[in-house]
This record gives structure tokens, sequence and C-alpha cells, in this order.
């Protein structure tokens, strides 16, 4: 296994996987060849090379007589030699090249530097296998760099068989190593991937949608499903991939870290990104602007104030027009801006009202987080659901013959699951949404 510890000491680590097989098995690997050339000679040779062959073996000279009879015994005896030799030879060769090693690096402090010039030699100079679980978790200085580089000494690699794939707390991580993990989940062999998860990373819709395709493309049986925060679109990707046979049959976690009322979170945060940017550019001279031009407006405010008094002594029914019309002007001014969230809102409402009926047609899913600010009655409903099927399963495991038990017959550990699991979440899953058709309602 790969650790933290055993990352800065490759030196020693690879020398002993690069190294040729120990000299013992060179001499036994030559001796094996002799054995093999006397079986292929004829019955005289062999019958008068046998005692120097064994003689060179250490038997004892009591062997060296060997009479006519035994003659059949050592030629098994020789054939039986010859064959374990060379499985152990294989054995050996096989335990030094090829087998596996797993790749668990979680907390090692890793960097860009320290993957290109560490990591990534040490995985394309090895002949072995890479296996287990892919653990870059509490890793927040790798960016999409580092993890593009490491996908593609991976995929490189002939024995891929990575069960999980952990990219937790990556903060530094965009959807560009979504597309990188792509490469990891095709070349990877088939039916190994059960786990991923990349909370608390910035891999937004896009990097959901590419690796939501890759699982459906290779029809990896995942298990477990942990998502960073995601729009409108990674919603939408998201229902598809649930409403495919791989999720209803194989999916029994789910978990969202955040659902935000946006299209494309990855998109807006780019937005943020750069206005941040261009602002910090401006500097001082931007506040010197603002300021100036916060005078400017005073003054012309103060202005339009006076005359608006002096035409109000004059004429006091046009001036309640032009009050009117400014209301008017400022209110369609802020349905402008607030109709782009207000329908971006509705659409994700849309949308979560589809999220219980999908969880409940992937029959093996007991586990189910999902939050969302917006929308919170989302994360009990689906809890409810997913407590339904822990119940089905747990009757189903202790005894096929309790499906069919009516409810008045429910032992009392059965009734204390139902009340301590299940009603709560049911009354405040219909609290929540009588709260909610109050406010539609008002």
């Amino acid at each position: 296994m790969w650790d933290s510890h055993a990352l800065y000491d490759t030196e020693r680590r690879w020398e002993s996987v690069k190294r040729f097989p120990a000299p013992l098995s060179v001499v036994s690997s030559v001796y094996l060849t002799f054995l093999a050339s006397l079986i292929a000679l004829k019955k005289d040779h062999f019958r008068k090379l046998v005692p120097t062959v064994l003689s060179f073996s250490g038997t004892s000279s009591a062997v060296l007589r060997l009479e006519e009879s035994h003659y059949l015994l050592t030629w098994w005896v020789v054939e039986l030699a010859v064959v374990c030799q060379l499985v152990l030879v294989c054995w050996d060769w096989e335990r030094t090249y090829l087998e596996p090693v797993e790749f668990n690096l979680a907390g090692a402090d890793l960097d860009d530097a320290t993957v290109e010039s560490v990591l990534c030699p040490a995985i394309s100079d090895t002949k072995r296998g890479l296996t287990g679980v892919l653990d870059l978790s509490d890793n927040p200085a790798l960016t999409d760099e580092a993890i593009i580089r490491l996908c593609a000494a991976m995929e490189r690699k002939r024995m891929l068989s990575i069960d999980s794939i952990v990219l937790d707390n990556c903060s530094g991580v965009h959807d560009r190593s979504g597309r990188a993990l792509v490469k990891v989940i095709k070349a990877t062999q088939a039916d190994s991937l059960r786990v991923l998860s990349i909370r608390g990373t910035a891999v937004h819709d896009d990097g959901v949608a590419d690796l939501l395709a890759a699982l459906r493309e290779q029809e990896l049986p995942l298990r477990e499903l942990h998502l960073s925060r995601v729009g409108i679109h990674g919603l939408g990707y998201l229902l598809s991939y649930l409403g495919s046979d791989l999720a209803k049959k194989h999916l029994e976690v789910l978990s969202i870290e955040a659902i935000l009322a946006t299209d494309n979170v990855g998109l807006m945060a780019k937005h943020q990104l750069q206005s941040n940017q261009d602002d910090g550019e401006g500097g001082e001279d931007d506040d010197d602007e603002e300021e100036a031009r916060a005078r400017r407006q005073m003054v012309e405010r103060r202005k339009r104030w006076e005359s608006c008094i002096r035409e109000k002594l004059t004429d006091l029914d046009g001036s309640e027009g032009n009050a009117i019309e400014d209301d008017v002007d400022a209110l369609e001014g802020a349905s402008r801006r607030d109709s782009a969230a207000l329908s971006a809102r509705r659409r994700l409402e849309e949308l979560l009202r589809l999220m219980p009926d999908a969880v409940e047609k992937c029959s093996k899913v007991t586990t189910v987080d999902i939050q969302c600010d917006h929308f919170r009655w989302i994360r009990d409903a689906t809890k409810l659901v997913a407590v339904e099927h822990k119940i089905q399963a747990d009757r189903a495991a202790v005894n096929p013959v309790n499906l069919r038990v009516a409810p008045d017959d429910e032992s009392p550990s059965e009734r204390e699951y139902i009340q301590r699991y299940v009603v709560p979440h049911l009354t405040r899953a219909v609290r929540l949404c009588e709260e909610e058709l109050l406010r539609n309602a008002a």
C-alpha cells in the first residue's frame, strides 16, 4: 500500500520492484533447463546420465545403484521436480512484477510539484498494476494540473482495478479533473468501481455530467455516489442517471452537498471570480471614480428635489403624477432583476419534485442526504423513501415471511423501529409540505 510515509522514499521502494529475480531463482532456472533437456533424451542416454544428475542434486550414494525396475519411477520424479520448479519460478516472477499495489494517499499533504516529480514517474516506471482505493482526499493544495497528469499516468497501466475514487475536500479540483477521471473510469476493469466521492471539491455540473456519462457507458455497478454542489443542469443529469437500470439495481448511497438555484454552478463561480479580479485590477482609481460619481448623483438628486418642490407649489397634480411614474419604474426595475432568479427557482422546484420518485425506483438506496437551502423539504422527503427501503431490506434479511405479516402482528422491535425513525421523518415532511403550500397560497 502506498501511504504518505512511503511517498518520499521512492528509490528504495521502486528499486525493489524493478530488480531482477534473486540469484537463487537464476540458478534454479539453469538447473531446470538442464533437467528438461534430459527428459528429451533417449532412454539409453538418460539411463547413463541419471546418476550424474542425481549426484549434482545432492542425492546419497545409495540411490546411484539404481536397478532397471526403478527407471520409470525415477523418470516421473524428475518430471515432478521440473514442474514444481517451474511453478515456483512463475509464482516468484508474478509476485515481483505483476502483484498490484494500492493507492491510498489521503491527507499526505500533496501538491502539484510532488505529484509531477515523484508520483507520476513512480507509476510509469513500475510494471505492477494499481488496485484498491484511489484516495486523494484532504489534499487542498492539489489542482487540476496534478489530477490530469496523474490520470494520464494511470490510464496507461495494463492492470487497473480501482474500486473507489475519493477526492473529498480537495478544493482546488474543478470540472477539468472530472473529465480526466473519466479516462481512469474507462481504463479500469469491468465491474470494479463501487464508490465515487467528490464532496468538498469544485467539480460541479459539467464534471458531474462527464462522470455519470462514463459510468453509464462502462456499465459500472456504482454503489455509493457523493457529489459536491450542483445546479439545475447537474440535477437533471443526476435524475437521468437515477432512471437508468444501473442505478435501480446497484445504487445504495446517495448524497449531495448542496443544490443551488442556478443553471450551472461552475459557470457562476467563474463569473464571480472574473468579476472579483476585474474589481481588484481597478484599485484605488475605481474607488475615487465611485466617490466622484456618488457626489455627482447626490447633487443631481438635490437639484431634482428642489425642482420638484417648486413644481409642487405651482402644480400639485403634475408632481403627484411624476411621483407615481417614478414608483412604477422602480417596481419594474426590481421585477426585471428578480425575474431570472424566480425562473431558476421554479425550474429547480420542478426537478426536485421528481427526485423522490426517482429515489423510490432505486430499490437498494437505503442512505440519502440531499441538501437544498431553497427547498428544505427535499431532504426529509428523500430520507423517508430511503427509510422505507431500509425497513423492507431488514425484513427480507431477517425472514422473508415477515413481508406477508399483517400490521397488527408486527413484532415490538419493528414497531419501535418505525416509531423511532419513520414517524419523525414523516411528520416533518408533512409539516414542510403544509408550510410550502401556505407560502405558495400567500
